[in-house]
Parts: C-alpha cells; structure tokens; sequence
C-alpha cells in the first residue's frame, strides 16, 4: 500500500488497516543535545544545549553521560 508523506514519522503498511503512522523517534543518546524531528525536513536534528552558568569563573562544558559541567 502506497503510503502519504507525512514529516516525522515512520510510515508502515498493514495489510488489514492500511497505512499506520508512528512518531519518528529522534534519540542520539547524546546528553549535550536536544534531541528533535525538524517538521520542515521531516529529519532528525540534534542541537548542542547551552551549558552558559553565566559566571566569568567557570569553565562550562558538557560530557555526554553527565551533562553540564561547570568547572572553576
């Protein structure tokens, strides 16, 4: 069965229901990023977080696993 584009999400074909859509699942496993389906390209997109403590004094990073690091 031929199905509709629809962005973000994956498309399966039932033989019973016809077309059944699920949620593209975004996941990079990556803790530094958000993780999100862009409805314009229908694509994933994984975008850095802002660490930013907003203090001159500390050194802000991000480990995966850990997430934001603010080191003096």
């Amino acid at each position: 069965c031929p199905c509709v584009y629809m962005p973000c999400s994956v498309a399966t074909c039932d033989l019973q229901f016809g077309c059944v859509y699920s949620p593209l699942i975004c996941d990079d496993n990556n803790d530094c990023t958000v993780d999100y389906c862009d409805a314009t390209t229908g694509s994933c997109a994984f975008q850095d977080i802002n660490c930013d403590d907003n203090s001159a004094c500390t050194r802000d990073t991000c480990e995966n696993g850990i997430g934001c690091i603010a080191t003096p």
